[in-house]
């Protein structure tokens, strides 16, 4: 199985909405239409669940 957020980071796929803010860790998009206020964060690198995130990068997630 592919990772979605894998291939749309690695330039495989579109981003869901324009790209907000980003760094060496994490890129954040505005969700699709119908849903204001809402953003994805997204972890650049794959980790299936939240528990494989590395302490630094959690740390973006609190």
């Amino acid at each position: 199985m592919v990772c979605l957020i894998c291939r749309k980071h690695g330039g495989e796929g579109p981003l869901v909405g324009p790209r907000v803010w980003h760094d060496d860790l994490v890129v954040v998009t505005h969700h699709p239409a119908g849903f204001p206020g809402h953003l994805l964060v997204d972890s650049r690198r794959h980790a299936p669940e939240l528990a494989d995130l590395a302490s630094r990068l959690a740390e973006h997630f609190r």
